[in-house]
């Protein structure tokens, strides 16, 4: 049941959804947009001060600090106590360009799409790294590559991840072992787990439908 239609407006082109410190905060084109929910009203934007963030994902941790990744500027900002900044620039040719964040024990999880080329050679399927938070160290983590969209801790010790390009939810164990859960096809964007109802979520960008899976690691 569809309960309000234009609950918030003002936004260009949102990607991005995270819930914390009692707002929303919606990675979108110009800015890092946060959200009173209770007011349903944007409350402020954060940008770079020199331009458009051409943000995407969105996560939170637990301190409540929030982290989104710039495609133009090739940096993860952080938005901690108010303040907007850049946090962590990346090598695009080391682990591409981020389409899913995820913070997850004590690590900001990263999904590319797909990772340039150096040189004249085609660009290679994106991979999952992540960064750890206390120290600022970035490592390749033992995944799936492809078209990586959405992350989720499936709540022991693994993660679940959607490729948008082969229509697939992929789970990867605790072990790092890959195994296909669905191919639901083409358009599955980032989703969301919930570990307490063992309830997969996966959005179908390209069917205009989001559909609903019991599942347990």
């Amino acid at each position: 049941r569809l309960d309000t239609l234009r609950w918030v407006e003002g936004l260009d082109n949102p990607k991005g959804l995270a819930l914390a410190n009692g707002r929303l905060y919606v990675g979108d084109d110009d800015a890092l947009v946060e959200i009173d929910p209770e007011a349903a009203a944007i409350v402020a934007r954060h940008r770079p001060d020199d331009g458009p963030g051409g943000f995407n994902d969105v996560t939170a941790d637990a301190d409540g600090s929030i982290y989104v990744f710039s495609r133009r500027l090739d940096t993860v900002f952080r938005l901690a106590d108010g303040r907007f900044a850049p946090w962590r620039t990346l090598d695009p040719h080391r682990t591409g360009r981020p389409n899913g964040l995820r913070v997850d024990a004590g690590r900001l999880l990263m999904g590319s799409w797909e990772v340039p080329s150096a040189g004249d050679d085609a660009a290679r399927p994106g991979v999952l790294s992540a960064v750890d938070l206390a120290r600022g160290g970035i490592e390749r983590v033992p995944g799936p590559s492809g078209h990586i969209d959405g992350i989720e801790p499936d709540g022991a010790g693994g993660l679940t991840i959607t490729d948008w390009t082969r229509g697939e939810v992929i789970h990867v164990d605790a072990g790092g072992n890959t195994s296909v859960l669905l191919r639901p096809g083409k358009g599955a964007a980032d989703h969301l787990y919930r570990i307490d109802a063992q309830l997969l979520v996966v959005p179908q960008v390209l069917d205009h439908v989001v559909r609903a899976y019991r599942w347990a690691p």
